[in-house]
């Protein structure tokens, strides 16, 4: 038992303290190994299962208000942080990380996601005030250019030696190459091979009375 008990032990320790970045201890929500993978768990569980199932007999909410005050704060909370690195900093960022120091290329990785939500949500608010703007596609596009930056900002700490743990880095990597890739897939289907397919010609109620048949796509008279 106390040979259970031990093992049990240190594999605690190990999980909770030998991979464990000191620098993020004592963050929110990071500072343990229990936090993120607890949330994730509930969250599944209530998309797919507890949350169908209290709408389930229910008309959905209406949430135009809630949902425009929470992009306000998404756009001033994101917008504040890419004014916190100014423009020296971000200089400074750059040295750093041509020198390989991981702090600072992780800083400039936060700026960029910062900048690119700031953009998102500035996007989402003009949509929910019904004003057309034709954002969707360059935001897809600038999407996708910021996980190309992170793979390779990530992919340099597996052969850099700057002391980050290199589990991380391989999630991290992986993640955004999977990532690309689905965004990736969903803008080919969307303005590559939709833009490609020939519309088909527009059938009206009155063609059909005067005798117009559809041959292989196309409209002619009987």
């Amino acid at each position: 038992m106390d040979v259970i008990l031990n093992k049990i032990i240190k594999g605690y320790t190990f999980l909770n303290e030998d991979l464990a970045d000191p620098r993020t201890k004592a963050l929110f929500l990071i500072g343990n190994l229990w936090c993120v993978p607890s949330l994730s768990i509930f969250y599944t569980y209530f998309v797919s299962v507890l949350g169908p199932k209290f709408m389930e007999k229910r008309q959905p909410y209406k949430l135009d208000m809630i949902l425009k005050i929470y992009n306000v704060l998404q756009i001033i909370c994101n917008l504040y942080l890419v004014h916190s690195v100014s423009y020296v900093r971000f200089s400074a960022i750059l040295l750093y990380d041509i020198r390989r120091e991981e702090t600072q290329v992780l800083n400039s990785c936060r700026l960029l996601n910062a900048f690119v939500h700031s953009v998102m949500y500035t996007y989402y608010m003009l949509s929910s005030m019904k004003i057309n703007i034709s954002w969707k596609k360059h935001i897809t596009q600038l999407q996708m250019i910021q996980f190309l930056i992170l793979i390779w900002h990530y992919s340099k700490l597996l052969w850099t030696d700057c002391d980050y743990p290199y589990w991380i880095t391989m999630v991290m990597t992986v993640q955004n190459v999977v990532m690309f890739i689905l965004f990736g897939t969903f803008y080919y289907d969307t303005y590559v091979k939709a833009a490609n397919v020939p519309a088909l010609p527009k059938i009206e109620a009155n063609d059909v009375l005067v005798g117009k048949l559809v041959s292989n796509g196309k409209l002619k008279e009987q």
